[in-house]
C-alpha cells in the first residue's frame, strides 16, 4: 500500500496563504498548521503592544525583544511548510509543547502572586499589623524599590494597594490570553506533529512549477560522398 502522500494528485493545486498544494488531506492540515501560527502570532503581538502603550519605560526594549522572539516560531510554521522542511516543522510543535507549558506555569505563577499581594493589602496595614505572616519592618524596607530611596513602610503598603487593584484588573484579560494561548500552542503542537509525520516520510507540499520542454525539429540532411567531386 502506497503512502498516503503519495497517492495519484489530481485536479489543481489548493492555494493555502498563498502555498500550491495539490495533495487535498495535506493541503488542509497546512491550513490548520498556519492558522495556528497565525492566531498564535497575534496572541504574542497583543499583551506586548499593550504593554508599550501603558507606557513600558525600561521594559519596552524587552517587550520588543520578547516579541520579536515569540514571533519566531509561528515562522517556523510558515517557512517550515513552504519548503517543506522537517526542521523547520519539528521545532515549531516543539516550541509549541514548551510554550504551552511555560504558560501554564506563569498562569499559575501570577494567581500565586497575586493571592499573596491580596493577603499582604488585606492583612499587614504597617499602622495595625499584628504580625501574622506579614513582613517584617526590615522586608517593607526592601518591597518596594519602584519607590524613591527613604520610603516608609506606609509608603510601601500604599504602592502595595495600588499594584494589587490593578493586579486584579489584569488578571481576567489575562486569564482569557493565556487559556486561548494554551489552546492554540496545543493545536499548534498536535497539528504540527502531524504535519513533521508527513514530511518525515517524505511527503512535499509544495511541488516546484513544472515547465513545458521545449523541442526543436531537426531536419535531417541525406549523406554526401566524398569522392563525387573527384569524379571525370
Amino acid at each position: 500500500m502506497e503512502p498516503s502522500h503519495a497517492q495519484a494528485l489530481t485536479g489543481a493545486p489548493q492555494l493555502i496563504f498563498g502555498l500550491p498544494i495539490q495533495n487535498e488531506r495535506l493541503a488542509k492540515l497546512t491550513r490548520k498548521v498556519l492558522i495556528v501560527a497565525l492566531v498564535s502570532a497575534v496572541l504574542v503581538l497583543i499583551p506586548g503592544v499593550m504593554g508599550l502603550a501603558s507606557g513600558g519605560g525600561a521594559q519596552a526594549p524587552s517587550l520588543v525583544l520578547g516579541m520579536a522572539l515569540a514571533l519566531l516560531v509561528p515562522i517556523c510554521g510558515y517557512l517550515g511548510a513552504k519548503k517543506s522542511d522537517q526542521n523547520l516543522t519539528c521545532c515549531f510543535c516543539g516550541c509549541n509543547l514548551l510554550g504551552s507549558c511555560l504558560t501554564i506555569f506563569s498562569f499559575v505563577t501570577a494567581f500565586a502572586a497575586s493571592g499573596a499581594l491580596s493577603y499582604i493589602v488585606q492583612s499587614c496595614d504597617p499602622s495595625n499589623d499584628d504580625g501574622t505572616g506579614c513582613p517584617t519592618a526590615d522586608q517593607w524596607l526592601t518591597m518596594c524599590p519602584d519607590l524613591a530611596e527613604g520610603y516608609t513602610a506606609e509608603d510601601c503598603y500604599a504602592d502595595l494597594q495600588g499594584k494589587a487593584g490593578n493586579m486584579q484588573s489584569t488578571l481576567h484579560w489575562m486569564v482569557l490570553l493565556q487559556v486561548l494561548s494554551v489552546l492554540v500552542q496545543c493545536l499548534g503542537f498536535c497539528w504540527g506533529h502531524q504535519l513533521y509525520s508527513e514530511l518525515k516520510q517524505g511527503a512535499v507540499l509544495v511541488q516546484p512549477p513544472m515547465y513545458p520542454t521545449a523541442t526543436m525539429a531537426v531536419q535531417r540532411q541525406p549523406p554526401t560522398n566524398p569522392y563525387a567531386g573527384g569524379r571525370a
